[in-house]
Protein backbone atom coordinates (compact mmCIF):
# COMPACT_ATOMS: atom_id res chain seq x y z
CA UNK A 1 0.00 0.00 0.00
CA UNK A 2 1.13 3.56 -0.58
CA UNK A 3 2.70 5.80 2.05
CA UNK A 4 2.09 9.47 2.80
CA UNK A 5 3.93 11.90 0.48
CA UNK A 6 5.75 13.68 3.28
CA UNK A 7 6.83 12.77 6.83
CA UNK A 8 8.33 14.61 9.79
CA UNK A 9 10.06 13.49 13.01
CA UNK A 10 7.46 12.65 15.65
CA UNK A 11 9.63 13.45 18.63
CA UNK A 12 8.49 10.11 20.06
CA UNK A 13 11.22 7.49 20.39
CA UNK A 14 8.91 4.54 19.84
CA UNK A 15 7.15 6.01 16.80
CA UNK A 16 9.85 7.46 14.49
CA UNK A 17 8.50 9.63 11.65
CA UNK A 18 4.84 10.54 11.19
CA UNK A 19 2.91 12.12 8.30
CA UNK A 20 3.71 15.83 8.10
CA UNK A 21 0.12 16.94 8.77
CA UNK A 22 -0.33 14.76 11.89
CA UNK A 23 -0.04 16.15 15.43
CA UNK A 24 1.56 14.50 18.43
CA UNK A 25 1.35 14.94 22.17
CA UNK A 26 0.76 13.05 25.39
CA UNK A 27 -2.25 10.72 25.37
CA UNK A 28 -3.91 12.73 28.16
CA UNK A 29 -4.06 15.81 25.90
CA UNK A 30 -6.44 13.97 23.56
CA UNK A 31 -8.29 11.54 25.83
CA UNK A 32 -10.19 11.71 29.11
CA UNK A 33 -9.79 8.61 31.28
CA UNK A 34 -11.01 7.51 34.69
CA UNK A 35 -10.33 4.38 36.73
CA UNK A 36 -12.91 2.78 38.99
CA UNK A 37 -12.81 3.03 42.80
CA UNK A 38 -11.26 0.37 45.00
CA UNK A 39 -14.47 -1.30 46.09
CA UNK A 40 -14.22 -3.80 48.96
CA UNK A 41 -15.73 -7.28 48.92
CA UNK A 42 -18.11 -6.44 51.76
CA UNK A 43 -19.68 -3.68 49.62
CA UNK A 44 -20.91 -6.14 47.00
CA UNK A 45 -24.54 -7.25 47.08
CA UNK A 46 -26.55 -9.98 45.36
CA UNK A 47 -28.31 -7.40 43.19
CA UNK A 48 -28.50 -3.68 42.57
CA UNK A 49 -26.24 -1.49 40.40
CA UNK A 50 -23.91 -3.60 38.27
CA UNK A 51 -20.16 -3.22 38.75
CA UNK A 52 -18.07 -3.87 35.65
CA UNK A 53 -14.88 -5.92 36.11
CA UNK A 54 -11.96 -6.76 33.84
CA UNK A 55 -13.45 -10.17 33.10
CA UNK A 56 -16.54 -8.49 31.61
CA UNK A 57 -14.40 -6.75 28.96
CA UNK A 58 -13.82 -9.02 25.97
CA UNK A 59 -12.59 -8.64 22.40
CA UNK A 60 -16.20 -9.10 21.28
CA UNK A 61 -17.61 -6.36 23.52
CA UNK A 62 -19.02 -6.26 27.04
CA UNK A 63 -20.13 -9.66 28.32
CA UNK A 64 -23.28 -8.84 30.28
CA UNK A 65 -23.88 -12.51 31.10
CA UNK A 66 -20.73 -12.63 33.25
CA UNK A 67 -21.59 -9.79 35.67
CA UNK A 68 -21.39 -11.05 39.27
CA UNK A 69 -20.82 -7.90 41.35
CA UNK A 70 -23.39 -5.30 42.43
CA UNK A 71 -23.61 -2.41 44.91
CA UNK A 72 -26.79 -1.08 46.49
CA UNK A 73 -28.65 1.73 44.76
CA UNK A 74 -28.40 3.80 47.95
CA UNK A 75 -24.61 3.53 48.03
CA UNK A 76 -24.45 4.31 44.31
CA UNK A 77 -26.48 7.52 44.71
CA UNK A 78 -24.53 8.56 47.79
CA UNK A 79 -20.95 7.89 46.71
CA UNK A 80 -20.40 6.43 43.23
CA UNK A 81 -22.50 8.24 40.61
CA UNK A 82 -19.41 9.92 39.16
CA UNK A 83 -18.05 6.45 38.27
CA UNK A 84 -21.02 5.71 36.01
CA UNK A 85 -20.13 4.35 32.58
CA UNK A 86 -21.81 6.32 29.79
CA UNK A 87 -23.08 4.93 26.51
CA UNK A 88 -20.29 5.31 23.96
CA UNK A 89 -17.47 5.16 26.51
CA UNK A 90 -14.56 2.90 25.74
CA UNK A 91 -13.66 0.48 28.54
CA UNK A 92 -10.09 -0.70 29.01
CA UNK A 93 -9.05 -3.67 31.14
CA UNK A 94 -5.92 -2.72 33.06
CA UNK A 95 -5.05 -5.80 35.10
CA UNK A 96 -4.45 -9.54 34.90
CA UNK A 97 -4.66 -11.73 31.83
CA UNK A 98 -7.23 -9.38 30.25
CA UNK A 99 -5.03 -6.29 30.40
CA UNK A 100 -5.14 -4.20 27.23
CA UNK A 101 -8.52 -5.47 26.06
CA UNK A 102 -10.83 -2.67 24.98
CA UNK A 103 -14.56 -2.60 24.25
CA UNK A 104 -17.22 0.03 23.63
CA UNK A 105 -20.10 0.35 26.10
CA UNK A 106 -23.21 0.36 23.93
CA UNK A 107 -25.97 -0.06 26.54
CA UNK A 108 -28.21 2.38 28.40
CA UNK A 109 -28.07 0.24 31.54
CA UNK A 110 -26.47 1.90 34.56
CA UNK A 111 -23.16 0.30 35.55
CA UNK A 112 -20.16 1.65 37.45
CA UNK A 113 -16.45 1.06 37.13
CA UNK A 114 -14.46 -1.18 39.42
CA UNK A 115 -10.77 -1.03 40.15
CA UNK A 116 -8.67 -2.12 37.14
CA UNK A 117 -11.35 -0.94 34.71
CA UNK A 118 -10.81 2.39 32.96
CA UNK A 119 -13.34 4.35 30.94
CA UNK A 120 -12.14 6.65 28.15
CA UNK A 121 -13.63 9.18 25.77
CA UNK A 122 -12.43 12.03 23.61
CA UNK A 123 -11.01 15.12 25.32
CA UNK A 124 -13.04 17.98 23.78
CA UNK A 125 -13.71 15.93 20.62
CA UNK A 126 -10.05 15.97 19.58
CA UNK A 127 -10.08 12.32 18.58
CA UNK A 128 -12.64 10.13 16.82
CA UNK A 129 -13.93 7.49 19.28
CA UNK A 130 -13.60 4.69 16.72
CA UNK A 131 -10.08 5.86 15.84
CA UNK A 132 -9.24 5.82 19.55
CA UNK A 133 -10.53 2.26 19.82
CA UNK A 134 -8.33 1.12 16.94
CA UNK A 135 -5.39 2.98 18.45
CA UNK A 136 -5.87 1.26 21.81
CA UNK A 137 -6.03 -2.10 20.00
CA UNK A 138 -2.70 -1.52 18.25
CA UNK A 139 0.68 -2.99 19.08
CA UNK A 140 2.00 0.56 19.28
CA UNK A 141 -0.03 1.27 22.44
CA UNK A 142 0.40 -2.25 23.86
CA UNK A 143 4.18 -2.01 23.42
CA UNK A 144 4.28 1.26 25.37
CA UNK A 145 2.08 -0.17 28.13
CA UNK A 146 4.20 -3.34 28.31
CA UNK A 147 7.14 -1.17 29.35
CA UNK A 148 5.10 0.82 31.86
CA UNK A 149 3.03 -1.90 33.56
CA UNK A 150 3.93 -3.06 37.04
CA UNK A 151 3.64 -6.50 38.61
CA UNK A 152 5.01 -9.82 37.34
CA UNK A 153 2.40 -12.40 38.33
CA UNK A 154 -0.45 -9.87 38.05
CA UNK A 155 0.44 -7.16 35.49
CA UNK A 156 -1.48 -3.91 35.87
CA UNK A 157 -1.46 -0.25 34.90
CA UNK A 158 -3.56 2.79 35.69
CA UNK A 159 -4.18 6.45 34.83
CA UNK A 160 -0.62 7.36 35.86
CA UNK A 161 0.75 5.05 33.18
CA UNK A 162 -1.73 6.23 30.56
CA UNK A 163 -0.62 9.82 31.24
CA UNK A 164 2.88 8.86 30.07
CA UNK A 165 1.72 7.48 26.72
CA UNK A 166 2.66 9.53 23.65
CA UNK A 167 0.58 9.37 20.49
CA UNK A 168 0.29 10.96 17.07
CA UNK A 169 -3.02 11.41 15.25
CA UNK A 170 -4.29 13.04 12.05
CA UNK A 171 -5.34 16.60 12.89
CA UNK A 172 -8.27 16.29 10.51
CA UNK A 173 -11.25 14.34 11.87
CA UNK A 174 -12.08 13.44 8.26
CA UNK A 175 -8.69 11.72 7.93
CA UNK A 176 -9.30 9.90 11.21
CA UNK A 177 -12.66 8.70 9.91
CA UNK A 178 -11.08 7.46 6.67
CA UNK A 179 -8.68 5.33 8.69
CA UNK A 180 -11.62 4.02 10.73
CA UNK A 181 -13.57 3.14 7.56
CA UNK A 182 -10.53 1.33 6.14
CA UNK A 183 -9.88 -0.68 9.32
CA UNK A 184 -13.55 -1.51 9.87
CA UNK A 185 -13.76 -3.00 6.39
CA UNK A 186 -10.39 -4.75 6.28
CA UNK A 187 -10.53 -6.23 9.80
CA UNK A 188 -14.09 -7.33 9.07
CA UNK A 189 -12.73 -9.38 6.16
CA UNK A 190 -10.03 -10.82 8.41
CA UNK A 191 -12.52 -11.64 11.18
CA UNK A 192 -14.87 -13.42 8.78
CA UNK A 193 -12.01 -15.51 7.43
CA UNK A 194 -10.83 -16.37 10.95
CA UNK A 195 -14.38 -17.21 12.09
CA UNK A 196 -14.87 -19.49 9.09
CA UNK A 197 -11.64 -21.35 9.76
CA UNK A 198 -12.46 -21.67 13.48
CA UNK A 199 -15.82 -23.22 12.62
CA UNK A 200 -14.09 -25.65 10.27
CA UNK A 201 -11.61 -26.59 13.01
CA UNK A 202 -14.50 -27.10 15.42
CA UNK A 203 -16.20 -29.48 12.99
CA UNK A 204 -12.95 -31.36 12.39
CA UNK A 205 -12.40 -31.71 16.14
CA UNK A 206 -15.92 -33.08 16.49
CA UNK A 207 -15.16 -35.58 13.72
CA UNK A 208 -11.92 -36.55 15.45
CA UNK A 209 -13.67 -36.91 18.82
CA UNK A 210 -16.33 -39.15 17.28
CA UNK A 211 -13.64 -41.48 15.93
CA UNK A 212 -11.93 -41.67 19.34
CA UNK A 213 -15.20 -42.08 21.28
CA UNK A 214 -16.32 -44.99 19.14
CA UNK A 215 -12.92 -46.72 19.07
CA UNK A 216 -12.30 -46.68 22.85
CA UNK A 217 -15.86 -47.66 23.82
CA UNK A 218 -16.94 -50.01 21.00
CA UNK A 219 -13.61 -51.27 19.67
CA UNK A 220 -12.62 -51.47 16.01
CA UNK A 221 -13.96 -54.95 15.18
CA UNK A 222 -17.44 -54.43 13.67
CA UNK A 223 -18.24 -58.14 14.15
CA UNK A 224 -17.43 -58.30 17.87
CA UNK A 225 -20.14 -59.67 20.14
CA UNK A 226 -21.46 -57.00 22.48
CA UNK A 227 -22.75 -56.86 26.06
CA UNK A 228 -24.25 -54.13 28.26
CA UNK A 229 -21.54 -51.99 29.87
CA UNK A 230 -23.83 -50.82 32.67
CA UNK A 231 -22.29 -47.39 32.13
CA UNK A 232 -24.73 -44.62 31.32
CA UNK A 233 -23.98 -42.84 28.01
CA UNK A 234 -21.81 -45.71 26.72
CA UNK A 235 -24.25 -48.56 26.21
CA UNK A 236 -22.94 -51.86 24.84
CA UNK A 237 -19.25 -52.74 24.73
CA UNK A 238 -17.41 -55.76 23.26
CA UNK A 239 -18.22 -58.92 25.22
CA UNK A 240 -14.63 -59.68 26.23
CA UNK A 241 -13.90 -56.17 27.57
CA UNK A 242 -13.91 -55.37 31.29
CA UNK A 243 -15.22 -52.28 33.03
CA UNK A 244 -12.81 -50.89 35.59
CA UNK A 245 -12.31 -47.83 37.69
CA UNK A 246 -8.79 -46.26 37.84
CA UNK A 247 -8.55 -46.86 41.59
CA UNK A 248 -8.46 -50.61 40.88
CA UNK A 249 -5.28 -50.55 38.79
CA UNK A 250 -3.37 -47.38 39.66
CA UNK A 251 -2.74 -44.66 42.21
CA UNK A 252 -3.42 -40.92 42.26
CA UNK A 253 -1.14 -38.33 43.84
CA UNK A 254 -0.94 -34.54 43.85
CA UNK A 255 1.55 -32.23 42.16
CA UNK A 256 3.66 -29.78 44.14
CA UNK A 257 2.81 -26.14 44.76
CA UNK A 258 4.90 -24.86 41.86
CA UNK A 259 3.65 -21.73 40.09
CA UNK A 260 4.74 -19.43 37.25
CA UNK A 261 6.76 -17.31 39.65
CA UNK A 262 9.04 -20.32 40.31
CA UNK A 263 10.04 -20.77 36.65
CA UNK A 264 13.61 -20.24 35.48
CA UNK A 265 15.17 -20.12 32.00
CA UNK A 266 17.24 -23.28 32.45
CA UNK A 267 16.84 -26.09 34.91
CA UNK A 268 14.68 -29.14 35.54
CA UNK A 269 11.57 -29.65 33.33
CA UNK A 270 8.19 -28.95 34.91
CA UNK A 271 4.56 -29.06 33.74
CA UNK A 272 2.09 -26.54 35.20
CA UNK A 273 -1.65 -27.05 35.08
CA UNK A 274 -2.03 -24.06 32.74
CA UNK A 275 0.36 -25.69 30.27
CA UNK A 276 -2.04 -28.59 29.81
CA UNK A 277 -4.74 -26.17 28.62
CA UNK A 278 -2.46 -24.14 26.36
CA UNK A 279 0.61 -26.12 25.31
CA UNK A 280 -0.25 -29.81 25.12
CA UNK A 281 -2.84 -31.90 23.35
CA UNK A 282 -3.05 -35.42 24.82
CA UNK A 283 0.72 -36.00 24.88
CA UNK A 284 3.50 -33.99 26.58
CA UNK A 285 6.89 -34.96 25.27
CA UNK A 286 8.92 -31.76 24.92
CA UNK A 287 8.69 -29.63 28.06
CA UNK A 288 8.57 -25.83 27.78
CA UNK A 289 9.07 -24.73 31.40
CA UNK A 290 11.79 -25.29 34.01
CA UNK A 291 12.43 -24.92 37.73
CA UNK A 292 15.62 -24.85 39.77
CA UNK A 293 17.22 -28.07 40.93
CA UNK A 294 16.81 -26.87 44.51
CA UNK A 295 13.03 -26.51 44.13
CA UNK A 296 12.81 -29.83 42.27
CA UNK A 297 14.42 -31.67 45.19
CA UNK A 298 11.31 -30.96 47.27
CA UNK A 299 8.74 -31.38 44.47
CA UNK A 300 6.66 -34.19 43.03
CA UNK A 301 8.38 -36.07 40.16
CA UNK A 302 6.62 -37.53 37.13
CA UNK A 303 7.86 -40.26 34.81
CA UNK A 304 7.15 -41.51 31.31
CA UNK A 305 3.66 -42.98 31.16
CA UNK A 306 2.18 -40.93 34.00
CA UNK A 307 -1.23 -39.38 33.32
CA UNK A 308 -1.74 -35.78 34.40
CA UNK A 309 -5.14 -34.20 35.14
CA UNK A 310 -5.89 -30.52 35.68
CA UNK A 311 -7.45 -29.91 39.07
CA UNK A 312 -8.82 -26.44 38.34
CA UNK A 313 -10.09 -24.52 35.36
CA UNK A 314 -12.58 -21.98 34.06
CA UNK A 315 -15.29 -24.28 32.70
CA UNK A 316 -16.80 -27.62 33.66
CA UNK A 317 -16.27 -28.87 30.10
CA UNK A 318 -12.49 -28.39 30.39
CA UNK A 319 -11.99 -29.52 33.99
CA UNK A 320 -9.83 -32.58 34.55
CA UNK A 321 -8.21 -32.38 31.12
CA UNK A 322 -5.93 -35.39 30.75
CA UNK A 323 -2.55 -35.81 29.03
CA UNK A 324 0.20 -38.42 29.05
CA UNK A 325 3.72 -37.45 30.01
CA UNK A 326 5.82 -39.21 27.38
CA UNK A 327 9.23 -37.66 28.03
CA UNK A 328 12.32 -39.79 28.53
CA UNK A 329 13.64 -37.76 31.47
CA UNK A 330 12.20 -37.22 34.93
CA UNK A 331 10.10 -34.07 35.18
CA UNK A 332 7.96 -32.44 37.86
CA UNK A 333 4.29 -31.57 38.26
CA UNK A 334 3.08 -28.18 39.48
CA UNK A 335 0.21 -27.31 41.76
CA UNK A 336 -3.40 -28.08 40.80
CA UNK A 337 -2.25 -31.18 38.92
CA UNK A 338 -3.18 -34.76 39.76
CA UNK A 339 -0.88 -37.60 38.75
CA UNK A 340 -2.13 -41.08 37.92
CA UNK A 341 0.49 -43.85 37.80
CA UNK A 342 -0.19 -47.40 36.65
CA UNK A 343 1.57 -50.21 34.77
CA UNK A 344 -1.09 -52.62 33.52
CA UNK A 345 -2.55 -50.61 30.61
CA UNK A 346 -1.46 -48.34 27.81
CA UNK A 347 -1.31 -44.81 29.20
CA UNK A 348 -2.21 -43.38 25.82
CA UNK A 349 -5.31 -45.59 25.60
CA UNK A 350 -6.33 -44.39 29.06
CA UNK A 351 -5.78 -40.76 28.03
CA UNK A 352 -8.10 -41.33 25.05
CA UNK A 353 -10.65 -42.92 27.39
CA UNK A 354 -10.51 -40.01 29.81
CA UNK A 355 -11.09 -37.61 26.89
CA UNK A 356 -14.32 -39.20 25.62
CA UNK A 357 -17.65 -37.40 25.81
CA UNK A 358 -18.68 -39.79 28.57
CA UNK A 359 -15.61 -39.03 30.73
CA UNK A 360 -15.91 -35.27 30.13
CA UNK A 361 -19.55 -35.41 31.24
CA UNK A 362 -18.67 -37.38 34.40
CA UNK A 363 -15.86 -34.98 35.28
CA UNK A 364 -18.17 -31.99 34.79
CA UNK A 365 -20.84 -33.56 37.00
CA UNK A 366 -18.32 -34.19 39.79
CA UNK A 367 -16.64 -30.79 39.66
CA UNK A 368 -17.13 -28.05 42.24
CA UNK A 369 -17.15 -24.25 42.24
CA UNK A 370 -18.63 -21.41 40.19
CA UNK A 371 -16.00 -18.89 39.06
CA UNK A 372 -13.04 -21.29 39.40
CA UNK A 373 -13.97 -24.94 38.83
CA UNK A 374 -12.22 -27.70 40.79
CA UNK A 375 -12.12 -31.48 40.60
CA UNK A 376 -10.39 -33.89 42.95
CA UNK A 377 -8.78 -37.32 42.67
CA UNK A 378 -11.66 -38.83 44.65
CA UNK A 379 -13.93 -38.04 41.69
CA UNK A 380 -11.52 -39.25 39.01
CA UNK A 381 -10.69 -42.55 40.68
CA UNK A 382 -14.32 -43.73 40.38
CA UNK A 383 -14.96 -42.96 36.69
CA UNK A 384 -15.60 -46.42 35.25
CA UNK A 385 -14.07 -47.02 31.82
CA UNK A 386 -14.15 -49.99 29.41
CA UNK A 387 -10.79 -51.80 29.18
CA UNK A 388 -9.75 -54.33 26.47
CA UNK A 389 -6.57 -56.43 26.48
CA UNK A 390 -3.24 -54.64 26.21
CA UNK A 391 -2.71 -55.85 22.62
CA UNK A 392 -6.17 -54.62 21.62
CA UNK A 393 -5.48 -51.27 23.27
CA UNK A 394 -2.43 -50.87 21.03
CA UNK A 395 -4.47 -51.84 17.97
CA UNK A 396 -7.05 -49.18 18.85
CA UNK A 397 -4.30 -46.59 19.31
CA UNK A 398 -2.85 -47.40 15.88
CA UNK A 399 -6.33 -47.17 14.34
CA UNK A 400 -7.03 -43.79 15.95
CA UNK A 401 -3.69 -42.37 14.81
CA UNK A 402 -4.29 -43.54 11.23
CA UNK A 403 -7.89 -42.31 11.07
CA UNK A 404 -7.19 -38.92 12.64
CA UNK A 405 -3.84 -38.08 10.98
CA UNK A 406 -5.43 -36.38 7.95
CA UNK A 407 -7.81 -34.49 10.22
CA UNK A 408 -4.94 -33.27 12.40
CA UNK A 409 -2.98 -32.18 9.31
CA UNK A 410 -5.95 -30.14 8.12
CA UNK A 411 -6.49 -28.66 11.59
CA UNK A 412 -2.82 -27.66 11.73
CA UNK A 413 -3.10 -26.05 8.30
CA UNK A 414 -6.17 -24.03 9.31
CA UNK A 415 -4.59 -22.98 12.61
CA UNK A 416 -1.54 -21.68 10.72
CA UNK A 417 -3.82 -19.75 8.37
CA UNK A 418 -5.58 -18.20 11.38
CA UNK A 419 -2.23 -17.20 12.93
CA UNK A 420 -1.08 -15.58 9.69
CA UNK A 421 -4.37 -13.73 9.29
CA UNK A 422 -4.22 -12.50 12.90
CA UNK A 423 -0.65 -11.27 12.32
CA UNK A 424 -1.75 -9.50 9.12
CA UNK A 425 -4.70 -7.92 10.97
CA UNK A 426 -2.48 -6.72 13.82
CA UNK A 427 0.09 -5.27 11.41
CA UNK A 428 -2.61 -3.53 9.37
CA UNK A 429 -4.04 -1.81 12.46
CA UNK A 430 -0.65 -0.60 13.66
CA UNK A 431 0.40 0.64 10.23
CA UNK A 432 -2.85 2.56 9.72
CA UNK A 433 -3.05 4.26 13.15
CA UNK A 434 0.64 5.23 13.16
CA UNK A 435 0.66 6.67 9.63
CA UNK A 436 2.85 4.05 7.99
CA UNK A 437 0.27 3.61 5.21
CA UNK A 438 -1.88 6.26 3.51
CA UNK A 439 -5.50 5.14 3.18
CA UNK A 440 -7.11 8.51 2.48
CA UNK A 441 -7.94 7.54 -1.09
CA UNK A 442 -9.07 4.02 -0.23
CA UNK A 443 -12.64 3.09 -1.06
CA UNK A 444 -14.42 -0.20 -0.41
CA UNK A 445 -14.91 -2.27 -3.55
CA UNK A 446 -18.28 -1.87 -5.21
CA UNK A 447 -20.54 -4.91 -5.28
Amino acid sequence: MKVYPKYKPSGIDSLSDIPSHWIFNYFKRFVFFQEGPGLRHWQFKENGIKVICVTNITENGIDFSSFTKYISEEEYLESYQHFTVKKGDLLLASSGASWGKVAEYESDEVVILNTSTIRLNSQKNKINRRFLRWLLSSNYINDQLSVLITGSCQPNFGPTHLSKLEIAIPESELDQQKIVNFLDYKTGQCDRFISNRQKQIELLNEQKAAIINKAVTKGINPNAKMKPSDIEWIGDIPEHWKVKRPASFGRFSKGSGISKSDLVENGVPVILYGDIYTKYNLIAEHIFNFISQELASNSKPIYKGDLLFTGSGETREDIGKCIVYNGETKAYAGGDLMIFRQKSNSSLFLAYSFSTNYAITKKAMNSRGDIIIHIYASALRDIYIPIPSLSEQQGIIDFIKKETSKIETLISKYQKQIELMQEYRTTLISQAVTGKIDVRDWKPPTK
